[in-house]
């Protein structure tokens, strides 16, 4: 599990009288390590861009100390902090391609440079290519029997299908990661993959089902998992207003919006937007949702997102017609 049970301030007061004490000593492995819990610190808030330089020290100790192991690990962090946080989808394929030339023998690196390389060509609109090089992660993963990475992979392959219009494929996949981690006991996902879900279902008109997952999904996200609570509260927004509890859905999109505008999470940042304008214009807010679908606009464009600025765009074109 990556989220500590300590407090996140608490952790990392640890990790860094740690740090102080490795560095008398010399010991790169232990620096390593001690560097690696500082940089996770930041992903329960999704603070994706400040994990980054913790990481590159992390890497630097490992490399020093000669394991392989604990580099790759902390690389495939890296590589979620490129595709999740705020480097523009052009820059991150560009970084990718280049942590994947560094590393031609390692089997893991490729999958997981593949699963970031495709997310962000997807985004620029190239959904083909893109949905072929999740495939190949996957089965690298697969090949692996890394078990974590194949239940995560939904994080990327669902939302690309719901961006491109289908969301009965969204839904096999996150299914699919959501059996894998009933199998290992491994919650901290489980409950973002059931919120995910449940808008979904909710997408296609399955309030009842939807419900189920919204049920799994406060079970199981954990109060320091801000962008799980995010998807938590727009999914359930989004049950709500389609059975025309308009003013808790109101609220609770609000709060949504609210939670990811205080994280670094621009990849999803414009899909949660585009919720939130989806309810708004149900409960008549037509000016908020134009507000919402604008801010969608503006932070697709800043992670590079072609597809999510396109489907912003229309909706904001389509909502502006209806006035008329």
């Amino acid at each position: 599990m990556l989220v500590s049970d300590l407090d996140p301030d608490e952790h990392e007061a640890l990790s860094r009288r740690a740090i102080e004490v490795l560095e008398r000593v010399g010991d790169e492995e232990g620096l390593s390590r001690a560097w690696f819990a500082v940089g996770l610190i930041g992903w329960s808030g999704a603070m994706w861009d400040s994990m980054r330089e913790p990481l590159l020290r992390s890497i630097e100790h490992a490399q020093r100390a000669g394991n392989k192991s604990i580099e790759r690990d902390v690389l495939g962090m890296v590589l979620a902090t490129i595709l999740f946080g705020s480097t523009p989808a052009a820059d991150g394929i560009s970084a990718t391609r280049e942590i994947r030339e560094q590393h031609p023998d390692s089997l893991e690196i490729q999958a997981w440079t593949n699963r970031v390389i495709g997310s962000l060509i997807a985004l620029q609109g190239d959904e083909t290519t893109g949905r072929e090089l999740l495939e190949e992660a996957r089965s690298m993963f697969a090949e692996l029997g890394h078990h974590e990475a194949v239940a995560a992979h939904p994080f990327s392959t669902a939302p690309l299908e719901l961006r491109a219009g289908n969301p009965a494929a969204a839904e096999r996949e996150l299914r699919a990661g959501l059996e894998i981690l009933e199998g290992t006991g491994e919650r901290a996902r489980a409950g973002h993959l059931a919120a995910l879900l449940a808008g979904v279902l909710a997408q296609q008109g399955r309030l009842d089902e939807a419900d189920e997952y919204l049920a799994v999904a406060r079970e199981t996200i954990q109060a320091i998992d801000v962008s799980g609570l995010a998807q938590l509260k727009i999914s359930t927004a989004r049950v709500l207003a389609l059975r025309g509890e308009l003013e808790e859905a109101v609220r609770l999109a609000a709060e949504a919006a609210a939670l990811i505008d205080g994280t670094q999470e621009l990849l999803n940042m414009p899909d949660l937007l585009m919720w939130q304008a989806e309810v708004l214009e149900l409960a008549g807010s037509v000016e908020d949702a134009k507000a919402a679908l604008t801010k969608a606009v503006d932070t697709a464009a800043r992670k590079g997102s072609v597809v999510g600025a396109a489907l912003a765009t229309e909706r904001l074109a389509a909502l502006k017609t209806s006035e008329h």
